[in-house]
């Protein structure tokens, strides 16, 4: 690595330490893919960094955000919230068991009123659920036999 190379890159990023980190990012940027913005000339690609910040080429506040964003643990709330909201308003317009659907009773509200005993008003009992319920109170007997 050329000294000059680090001496005109620390003219734009004038701590060292700063300078180490920008340089690597910009690394991680073009093993990723990122588009060289100087000309190769057959050099690596710590130097070829070096050479676009010391040129100017790169955005370094945007490094800095890309930094910080790569070493937080935990998400920005905001961007919880947001997702908290979307699940919540997918589960309010879900149809499974459990949730009353539009077109009436769900089978779970049907199950617990026949567990319950509740009147045959309420909810209409359905052969299905009677075969079910029948059944499961069969196994249970098998099983307390044994």
């Amino acid at each position: 690595m050329a000294r000059i190379t680090v001496e005109d890159s620390s003219l734009v990023v004038p701590n060292c330490f700063e300078l180490v980190l920008v340089a690597a990012q910009r690394v991680r940027q073009i093993l990723a893919g990122s588009e060289i913005v100087v000309p190769r000339d057959g050099d690596k690609n710590t130097v070829i960094a070096l050479r676009e910040i010391a040129e100017g080429k790169l955005h370094i506040p945007e490094i800095y955000d890309q930094i910080i964003k790569g070493k937080q643990l935990f998400a920005e709330a905001d961007d919880l919230d947001e997702d908290i909201i979307d699940v919540m308003e997918s589960e309010s317009n879900a149809g499974w068991i459990g949730i009353e659907s539009a077109d009436g009773p769900s089978f779970a509200d049907a199950l617990e009123n026949e567990l319950l005993g509740g009147s045959d008003d309420e909810i209409d009992s359905s052969p299905e659920i009677e075969d079910i319920l029948a059944g499961a109170l069969e196994d249970d007997q098998e099983e307390s036999l044994s």
